[in-house]
This record gives C-alpha cells, structure tokens and sequence, in this order.
C-alpha cells in the first residue's frame, strides 16, 4: 500500500501478523491513521509480543533512564531479577505451547503486582525483571519476598481434565542478600553517585548521607468503606501503642478535607498539611507533638507523659485539597520522604471511601489496613473499597482490623468477618483462577463504653482506660502489626 509517497506494505504486514487492527480502515483522517500506525509500531518494537511485558532492548533504556534520575537527584530505585525454576523441563516435558503458557500467566502476575511507576520486563526466555523506582535496598527485598509468594501457590492444567495434569509453579529471585530475594539498588545520596561517576572514592561523609537514606519509615495507610466505623480512634490510638513500645512514630491526617484528628486528640495546631504543600508554614512548624500519659489501675491521677508521637493535621473545609494535581502529588511524594527519614511508624489517617486522595496514599504505603465494622453496609463498602485498591493502585494483601465487634467471643466474630470478605473475594476477583486479594485478620477491637467517654474528652485510650477491653485490644493489635512483614510492592 503506497500514500504520498510511503510504502506501507510491510509495517501493515506486521501489524496483521501481531493481529492489530489496520489502522488505515479506522476511517480517520489520514494524519491520523498514520500516527495509529507509528504508534502501534512503537509499541510493537518495544514490547515482548509474547508476555506483552516490556523488551529487554526497551527494557535497558529504562534502565539508563532510571540510573540517570538517581545521579541527578539522588532519589533510590532498586532492579529485581526473576527467573523460573526447571522452565525447561517444562518445555521438554510438555512442548512449547505449554511453557508460553506459563510465561504469558507468570506476566498477568508480574503486571497485577506492580505499581503504575514499575516496569516490568522479560529479559530472557524464562527470565524477568522489574524495575523499582524510588525503592530501598530493604523494601526491594520485601518486594521480591512478595512476588515470590504471589507466584509459588500458582498451580497450571496442563490438559485440563485430571488433577494429576496440574502442575505448581514456583520462582527465584538472583541476587545476593538474604534467601535469594534480592534487589540491587542505586546509591541513596547525590553525593555518593557523583563520587562514583567521577571515579573518586565516597567519604566518610558520603558513606554516611547512604546509611541515612537507607532509613524510610513503614507506611500504613488505614483506610475504609465509610465514615463511623472509628478509623481515626483506631489511628491515633494505634500510634499511641506504638509509641508505648519505643517506637517512633508520626500520624499523617491524609484526610485533606475533612479532617478531625486534631480535634479527636484535643490539640489546637497552628498550621496544617494543607498550609505546609501551599509554602505558607515550614514542615516542622505544621507538627504537634502529643503526649501519651498513662493512669495506674488504682489511681486517678495521670502521670507525667512516658512517650508520645506526633501528628501532621490534615485540612478542615478546605474544597481544593480533596484533589491532588501532578504537582501535588510530587510535592507530597518529597514531604512524605523527607519525614521518613525521621520516623519508624508513618500511619496515614486517609479519609471514607476510595476518593483520589485515598488511592494516592494507598499507592505509596508499605501496608493497607481496613478499619470495618460487622454491620452489612460497612462489610458492603469495605468489599468495594478492597476491589478498588486492588484494580485501581495493584494491592493484593490487605489486613483488617474489625471495630465494635459485640459478644462474648470478638476474635471469633472477627475472625467471621475476615472470612466473608475473603470468600467474596475469592469469588469476584481472580485472575486466571488465582486469588488477586488475600484479606487478613491484624486484629479485633470489642465493642466497649470506655472509647466514646474517651472520645468525648479527647483523650487516648491509654490515658482515659489503661484497662478497658479496647485499650489492651489496641496494645494486642500494635504487636501483630510489628510482627506483620510489609506486603506490598514499594510504593510509591
């Protein structure tokens, strides 16, 4: 096919053979059909036409690119190698449609796993790589622990019929720390990456700007369905437990709208997250510190503060900041990196529902935590919630804490709830016959008298009831959480 002089012959060959649609039948204009074809070309030359995952000729310009980003700012980012274990066996054993089988499912995998800002790459035959921007050498490790359980349960029909013909898939991860789990991440500091570009040995003051980014905090995004279900009661008096452990830790009140952490708590800020992105205040003027006081069992008198944490308030009946523009979100990407680098704990008090502002905070925590309370409609939008986070920002594990549980048994009833969300789950979202969610149980909170008379006084738990079911319920849930090994894939 000949336009204006062009010989298009062969390029529409190719996309026929790849089984695109003929751009030149779209009846669009010409200029049009003609940028359709460049752009299905690009595609097709950079991607892998049987996985569908990127090249490895693309795949190493992302790399350059990435390895650029890190000289220039300084920001980390980490590569994981993957490869499947006795692929060709598989293809001796079974033939070669079978192990396209595999690669294309193990693909499916590798895509519902990763972040929007991740990369993905199939590299060899039955090797893979994924590259992690912004992702610590100790978080990369954390990820590739991920993708190794997400893929080892995975199980194939090889003819469909007998379940002797299923066959269990499972992964490696090459490298050199720990189990094999490995990530090789660029240096953390400017500094060191210009020492090392210009041949020049890092200082000691280099070494120790490296040891100083490596530190980030676990980020936990507490989210849920909807409002009164106490996901902020939950936050403030988690951090508070937390604390109690010797831990540090900072509660960021995401809830950029409506936001009641500071009024919860009693405490009277000057400034807010809000006036911090606009430049109107410093970070360090924005945070409250509050104490965490305790009563004896025999007393009535408060002691002086043992611990505390601090709080960045969020913004009350400010419309604009429950959207986040391109420039908002690098602005709060950089704010939450900075504070980072100060804490062990950022919990992340997101508002109701699964708004913009929601999934960004969900897309960069370490951990996703639904507050949900027994009754229907609060199961029924914690579910919708899940699915969203899943669909929408690639979480596949997420832990539950189930609030106002009633009853004599409330592990037993939580126990229940996890269940029935796992069972929807399991039902309505898979992929290739493989569970895309697994819901955990992190802890069970009983319905009790004490935390309305400690909302009522903004006070914590710990200071109002020491001994309220609620109280030890909280402590419990703070030891599961430090014993929870992070899920998800860095985020963002």
């Amino acid at each position: 096919m000949n336009r204006d002089g062009l010989d298009l012959t062969v390029a529409l060959r190719l996309l026929s053979h790849a089984g695109c649609p003929n751009p030149m039948q779209s009846g669009e204009d010409e200029t049009r059909q003609l940028q359709m074809l460049i752009d299905t070309l690009c595609d097709l030359s950079s991607h892998d036409g049987l996985t569908g995952l990127v090249n490895a000729t693309f795949f190493r310009s992302i790399l350059a690119r990435e390895l650029d980003r890190v000289a220039r700012t300084g920001r980390p980012c980490a590569l994981l190698s993957l490869d499947l274990d006795h692929f060709k066996a598989i293809n001796d054993t079974y033939g070669h449609p079978v192990g396209d089988l595999v690669l294309r499912h193990v693909a499916r995998s590798l895509q519902g796993l990763m972040r929007s800002m991740d990369t993905a790459a199939r590299t060899g035959g039955e090797e893979f790589a994924v590259i992690l921007p912004e992702c610590t050498p100790s978080e990369a490790v954390r990820a590739a622990q991920r993708l190794h359980l997400a893929i080892s349960p995975i199980t194939l029909s090889i003819d469909g019929t007998s379940p002797s013909s299923r066959r269990k898939l499972t992964m490696s991860c090459i490298g050199q720390r720990g189990w094999g789990a490995v990530a090789c991440a660029t240096p953390c500091s400017r500094s060191a990456m210009f020492c090392q570009r210009n041949g020049h040995p890092c200082s000691q003051r280099c070494r120790r700007i490296n040891m100083e980014s490596e530190r980030r905090a676990r980020r936990v995004a507490i989210v849920s369905g909807k409002g009164g279900v106490g996901k902020t009661m939950v936050a403030a008096n988690l951090a508070a437990a937390l604390a109690k452990t010797g831990h540090s830790v900072l509660v960021v009140d995401s809830d950029l709208g409506l936001a009641n952490l500071d009024v919860m708590l009693g405490v009277q800020p000057s400034y807010t997250l809000h006036d911090v992105l606009h430049g109107a205040c410093a970070l360090k003027d924005a945070l409250v510190r509050v104490p965490v006081r305790t009563r004896g069992i025999a007393s009535t008198e408060e002691t002086s503060p043992v611990c505390g944490f601090d709080i960045l308030p969020g913004g009350s009946g400010i419309r604009d900041a429950t959207t986040l523009t391109a420039s908002a979100r690098d602005d709060l990407k950089s704010l939450l990196h900075e504070l980072g680098s100060r804490y062990e704990f950022l919990l992340c008090d997101a508002g109701a529902g699964i708004g913009e502002v929601v999934l960004f905070f969900a897309q960069i925590a370490d951990d996703i935590v639904v507050v949900v309370t027994p009754e229907p409609t609060s199961l029924t939008d914690a579910y919708a919630t899940i699915k969203v986070l899943a669909r929408e920002c690639g979480r596949t594990e997420v832990h539950v804490i189930v609030n106002l549980v009633a009853g004599a048994t409330p592990k037993k009833a939580g126990g229940a709830v996890v269940s029935h969300l796992q069972k929807v789950a399991s039902r309505f979202l898979l992929s290739d016959g493989t569970t895309l969610v697994r819901i955990h149980l992190l802890g069970v909170i009983p319905s009790d008298p004490a935390v309305p008379l400690a909302i009522a006084r903004q006070q914590l738990l710990e200071s109002a009831a020491p001994t309220a079911p609620a109280t030890q319920a909280i402590a419990l849930l703070a030891n599961h959480l430090l014993g929870v090994a992070t899920t998800p894939l860095p985020q963002v």
